[in-house]
């Protein structure tokens, strides 16, 4: 009684399975297992081996390695069944190389710097190994680091020689099998660009241009020749032609390892010289001249440089020895005053204002015609004051500048202070910088903008005004203060 009950259940576990059905027949399938996990069913095994040989041939030669080794695990096996969730071949080919991947014999390089970890993988250590020693030949001449490499000393007395070169970082290298996931570096030119620039992806170019050198592109791209041949290994040579419209590579270098060159290095180097002041009382306020023009001296300097990436980080001077010495510059400068003389080199604004709060037109082209001064703002009243010592020459009024005073300075200059509402000084008067001469108005011709039009015309000549060209004869007053 028990036996039959089972069999009924089974019957009718049979009847309610979603994958049966009297309609369509089972198929034979192929199911693609990886270490016991089903990834999916494929229709036809034969189609999957040709695609997968198709794909891994072309992965091959895109590597030049002669195996692809399969994900461990891999089984494809051929079941009857119901099931009709059935994926393309490229689909499974996919699956199986995200979940486990394909991979090639290669060399995992891992870089340890102090506050980072750099992961290269390469197919050839050799390669490596000779890349690297590229990456360092970038940062010494040929000659020297010939020299450095045989233990030779060059002879003459002003010559760099090396002492010690060496990578800063602590490299391994190890065999291993490397996912066709990962950026692989396939020989020694794509190894040297990498660690060069930190990436495959070189964007600055130069084209070649007639009459261009390889000593004169670098220097214009802040490369050193090292530098240059290294990123450009196509050109053996500081010495090779160039052709019009080659395009080279010119792009930064961003070493991924640090390369430690320390030079002992004898040199010529100029020494500064000092200016020695002395003041001559029979000379005027603002004047000076040269007693002894300055010349710089030359000294023999033997120093210890040590360098990361090409870059000085730290130069120890072993020896100065002092060859010509340096001449010290001296200046003998004026300390007379005289009243009616003014200093050129001290001038004082004419209103108590900074020197360009208040300024409402500028120096210079106008509304077609040329503004030799600048206007000032300020309320009617407001006190003007002398720029400078000099001699009050005129005082006056007209129909353009209203009241308006002239001073003579008496060192090549004249100032003037136009549509003055006041005059404080007369004619021939002595006036000391920054004294009380006049007060702000609106007299004569003025363009009012909203106000009164109250304002302080004030111009510097190199003559005695309206005698000469505006444009010529007048200097824009800013340039005192």
């Amino acid at each position: 009684m028990r036996l039959l009950v089972y069999i009924l259940l089974a019957i009718i576990l049979v009847f309610l399975s979603p994958t049966f059905s009297y309609d369509i027949p089972p198929k034979h399938l192929y199911r693609v297992c990886l270490k016991g996990e089903k990834l999916g069913l494929i229709e036809s095994k034969d189609e999957f081996d040709s695609y997968l040989n198709d794909v891994l041939t072309e992965i091959k030669e895109t590597f030049n390695v002669d195996y692809i080794y399969y994900p461990e695990g891999l089984e494809i096996k051929k079941e009857l069944t119901y099931e009709e969730n059935v994926i393309s071949v490229d689909e499974m080919f996919e699956k199986i190389k995200n979940e486990k991947g394909f991979t090639v014999e290669g060399y995992k390089v891992t870089i340890k710097k102090e506050n980072d970890t750099e992961i290269l993988y390469v197919l050839s250590d050799q390669d490596f190994y000779n890349a690297l020693d590229d990456v360092v030949r970038a940062f010494v001449s040929e000659e020297i680091y010939k020299n450095y490499l045989n233990n030779i000393k060059p002879n003459e007395e002003y010559l760099t020689y090396l002492e010690d070169i060496y990578i800063n970082d602590e490299i391994t290298i190890k065999q291993e099998l490397i996912s066709i996931d990962n950026l692989i570096l396939k020989h020694k030119e794509e190894i040297v660009r990498y660690m060069t620039y930190g990436t495959l992806d070189v964007n600055k170019i130069y084209t070649v241009k007639t009459g261009d050198t390889i000593e004169e592109i670098a220097d214009r791209h802040q490369l050193s020749v090292e530098e240059f041949l290294l990123v450009n290994p196509e050109i053996k040579s500081k010495n090779a032609l160039l052709y019009l419209n080659q395009k080279v590579v010119v792009q930064l270098m961003k070493p991924i390892v640090d390369v430690v060159t320390v030079e002992h290095k004898t040199s010529k180097q100029t020494s500064g010289y000092q200016r020695e002041i002395r003041y001559d009382s029979s000379m005027l306020v603002g004047y000076s001249r040269v007693i002894q023009a300055g010349s710089q001296g030359t000294n023999k300097v033997v120093e210890r440089v040590t360098k990361v990436n090409g870059q000085a980080v730290d130069i120890d001077v072993l020896k100065t020895v002092e060859l010509v010495p340096a001449r010290n510059e001296i200046i003998a400068i004026g300390e007379r005053v005289v009243p009616h003389i003014g200093n050129p080199k001290v001038w004082s604004w004419p209103v108590r204002t900074s020197a360009r709060l208040h300024i409402t037109s500028g120096y210079g082209w106008r509304r077609g015609s040329f503004h030799g001064a600048i206007d000032i703002d300020g309320k009617k009243g407001d006190p003007i004051y002398a720029a400078n010592n000099g001699t009050v020459i005129r005082t006056t009024y007209s129909k353009t500048g209203g009241n308006y005073i002239i001073i003579n300075h008496n060192n090549g200059y004249y100032s003037y202070y136009g549509h003055l509402n006041q005059i404080n000084v007369y004619v021939g008067q002595t006036v000391s910088r920054g004294q009380l001469i006049g007060r702000m108005g609106n007299t004569g011709y003025v363009i009012s903008t909203g106000s009164d039009g109250t304002h302080l015309h004030f111009a510097i000549w190199t003559c005695m005004p309206f005698t000469c060209d505006e444009k010529t004869g007048t200097v824009n007053p800013l340039i005192f203060y």
